[in-house]
């Protein structure tokens, strides 16, 4: 596996000297590796094909990662 995160993170923090930022992630449990978490948000539709008010946020784990190409080693179901 690759820590590409920890070292990005590492590098956001000492450009922008700020101790806050940083690439939001999750660890995958079958690895314990630390992979990017990717959000996005629509509005749904509802049965009768309107877009319904509030936002539906969805959240995609990628399975190579983005910076390196390494694939991440996870069991999914």
């Amino acid at each position: 596996m690759c820590n590409c995160i920890r070292e990005i993170n590492k590098r956001i923090k000492e450009q922008t000297k700020d101790d806050m930022a940083f690439i939001e992630s999750v660890f995958l449990i079958n690895t314990l590796s630390e992979v990017p978490k990717i959000s996005f948000r629509y509005n749904a539709r509802k049965k009768d094909g309107t877009k319904s008010k509030n936002k539906t946020e969805q959240n995609i784990i990628p399975t190579f990662c983005p910076f390196c190409g390494v694939k991440y080693e996870a069991e999914r179901k």
